[in-house]
């Protein structure tokens, strides 16, 4: 047992032995059981509540070496059970037992969330075996009396953990709420002290905030370092082979342990202009961030670590007989500076070893977005590493997540949201790349395996145009996707030319106010066109400004039915909208017009397919976008030359990502969505 309760002053004895000086450790002698601080088991606060949490904390009893496996086994078989409620459920969808597979797999998700809570505990409980510590259990259990030690304190194997940089500020936590005598001699260190236990709860909670605060900025400092220092040699692939923290990664391809050695948590606010000789020091660097920076990197990025945080501290000072910690709890605790700082040094190590833990699998919405801490990648041939300054959302990244592409995206998990169309600065470049180099600013457009929605991402350089600086970030970000889907849809199948050459064509383009409609009509009449438009009533005006000759309300009679106030035929239709039937379309189609579908369905082809074999010269076309490098340039140059805008509907911080999601699922945004990182 480590924690016991003891009522007079140990008696040191210090031995000098080669290397660290040693104190041989007391032997503790107690009266009666009463007075014992009694445990059992792994002595952390919690209890697992879960069969998961359960059989994982008698893993790490009987048999530590198993841990790993035996938690990835049991985080792949939670997957799987929530995976197979969700499936039942989109196949019961219309029945009459929807209702019934509905809350099924509300109970399986929800039952999913706490097991992953017990895991990071074990986790943690885990690295904490490792160093040889265990956690002081719940108080009630350790103070007598209201007495209240703690013993081994086992401060060399707690401060082990940090680097001498981050020991340093770890020691000035100490100093600020302790005071010098946390590092005084023997005797001062057991001089007591009275703390309310409300008081020890809430310095407890902020030391693991602190812990967690330090290990991001102590990774964020050595990376900017290494970047900055000529000298040191260190770049980004170097980089992110050195760990920050020495601990394991847990993963599997369903749930994530993020790595406490590179995150992609890397926005650093006025810090990041450049490290200078005065931040050559963690405690220097850390001084130059700014409060909001601050703020977030001492928050955890999930909602199931605060949730842990919140538990842990309270079933490590609350009282069950009392039903838990009580707000206005005046019992005051007499306990030692030791102890005191015992408690410090165990707090701060739960911040830096706990992790996040990422549950990705097809379904979720917005609530499936988990903020999680992983390594920067590294760019390989061709490709371009980019710290991420604005990322737009379309469609397309939460139609994958419904697993509308399913089994071709997402090819494994865990699964960071697509979100391919990105702006920002280079920061390394992989062999093979010859047109840029670190610094430049870039719009981009990412593979379909993912990773817009970080702090940074990997780009083929193919996909990658320079970015000038009348261009904003949020500007360019929108372009990739929705722009080249314009882009093509306009030049390539409805042939017209961007340069008012050619015969006039009467355009009809459907959800004008939308990603691809607002480009769509800007783009058009570049062209010898007549534009009429389609969208919701409060943004007619919005689409006029954009180039419209003429404005529909879809909700309209008029405007469902796609009749143009002029009764002019369209020779082509950029459809963006939901689904219509070919009903509606042929009316109003002249001889040959086309009905152009950015987002076909299983009936788009089917229609397709009909009109191809019948020769018949109104056709529906399904868009299917080929991007292309050079295309992309011609849209940032039509920025820059003020010819084309993006219109943004709002703007979200990367740590409000599930937002803007949730957002863009509505269908209802003006424009882009913009998250910047």
């Amino acid at each position: 047992m480590e924690c016991c309760f003891f009522h007079t002053k140990p008696i040191f004895r210090p031995i000098t032995t080669v290397g660290l000086p040693i104190q041989r450790r007391p032997l503790i002698v107690v009266a009666s059981t009463s007075n014992k601080c009694e445990y059992s088991g792994l002595s952390a606060p919690l209890e697992p509540r879960t069969p998961a949490g359960r059989l994982l904390s008698g893993v790490l009893l009987d048999d530590r070496e198993s841990f790993q496996v035996a938690a990835r086994k049991e985080l792949e078989r939670l997957a799987a059970e929530r995976n197979e409620a969700a499936a039942r459920l989109q196949l019961s969808i219309g029945s009459d037992e929807a209702c019934l597979h509905r809350r099924i797999a509300e109970l399986k998700t929800n039952e999913c969330e706490e097991s992953v809570k017990d895991v990071m505990y074990m986790f943690i409980l885990h690295k904490f075996s490792e160093i040889r510590v265990h956690l002081v259990p719940s108080l009630s259990k350790c103070a007598y009396n209201g007495r209240l030690e703690i013993w081994p304190s086992k401060d060399w194997e707690l401060e082990s953990i940090h680097s001498s940089e981050v020991l340093e500020m770890v020691k000035d936590h100490l100093n600020a709420f302790v005071g010098s005598r946390a590092n005084s001699n023997v005797t001062a260190s057991w001089e007591t002290t009275n703390i309310k236990r409300l008081h020890l709860s809430r310095l407890y909670s902020f030391s693991i905030l602190y812990g967690y605060l330090l290990k991001s900025v102590s990774f964020r400092h050595r990376l900017e370092w290494g970047l900055e220092s000529g000298n040191s040699g260190l770049s980004i692939g170097a980089c992110s082979k050195i760990p920050v923290l020495e601990t394991s990664t847990l993963g599997s391809k369903h749930f994530d342990f993020g790595q406490g050695s590179r995150s992609r948590s890397m926005y650093m606010g006025q810090a990041s202009c450049g490290l200078g000789k005065k931040w050559e020091s963690l405690r220097g660097y850390v001084k130059g961030l700014d409060h909001e920076t601050i703020q977030m990197c001492g928050k955890p990025k999930s909602k199931e670590s605060l949730d842990l945080i919140e538990r842990h501290s309270s079933a490590l000072f609350g009282d069950k007989k009392r039903g838990g910690l009580i707000e206005k709890d005046e019992e005051l605790i007499c306990t030692s500076i030791a102890s005191m700082k015992r408690f410090m040094l165990e707090a701060v190590a739960f911040g830096k070893l706990m992790h996040a833990v990422q549950y990705l699998c097809y379904g979720g919405g917005a609530s499936g977005l988990k903020h999680v801490e992983v390594p920067v990648p590294a760019p390989s041939n061709g490709e371009i590493l980019l710290k991420l300054e604005a990322t737009s959302l379309n469609p397309i990244d939460w139609k994958i997540q419904k697993g509308m592409l399913r089994p071709l995206l997402p090819r494994k998990f865990p699964f960071i949201p697509v979100a391919t169309d990105v702006a920002g600065e280079v920061v390394d470049v992989g062999p093979g790349v010859k047109n840029f180099e670190p610094g430049d600013k870039v719009v981009a457009m990412l593979s379909l395996a993912g990773g817009g929605l970080s702090e940074y991402g990997v780009v083929n350089e193919k996909l990658t145009v320079p970015r000038p600086p009348e261009v904003s970030a949020a500007d360019a970000a929108g372009l990739p996707v929705a722009g080249l889907t314009a882009h093509m849809a306009l030049t390539q199948t409805a042939g017209i030319k961007l340069d008012k050459n050619g015969p006039q064509k009467n355009i009809l383009v459907t959800a004008a106010s939308g990603g691809v409609g607002h480009y769509a009509v800007q783009l058009a009449k570049l062209g010898n066109t007549h534009v009429t438009a389609t969208c919701g009533a409060r943004n007619i005006d919005l689409v006029k400004s954009l180039g419209a000759d003429e404005v529909l309300d879809y909700k309209t009679p008029e405007g469902a039915a796609l009749r143009s106030p002029s009764g002019k035929k369209y020779d082509a239709v950029i459809h963006c909208a939901a689904a219509f039937p070919w009903s509606v379309f042929e009316p109003n189609l002249s001889e040959n017009g086309k009905v152009i579908d950015i987002t076909p369905g299983a009936s788009a082809f089917w229609t397709f397919a009909v009109k191809k074999l019948t020769f018949s010269g109104k056709r529906l076309v399904p868009l299917l976008l080929i991007p292309k490098s050079e295309n992309l340039k011609y849209l940032v140059e039509l920025v820059k030359e003020g010819k084309l805008k993006t219109v943004v509907d709002s703007k979200f911080p990367l740590g409000k990502a599930e937002e803007a999601w949730a957002k863009s699922i509505d269908g209802h945004a003006t424009g882009k969505i913009i998250v910047e990182p």
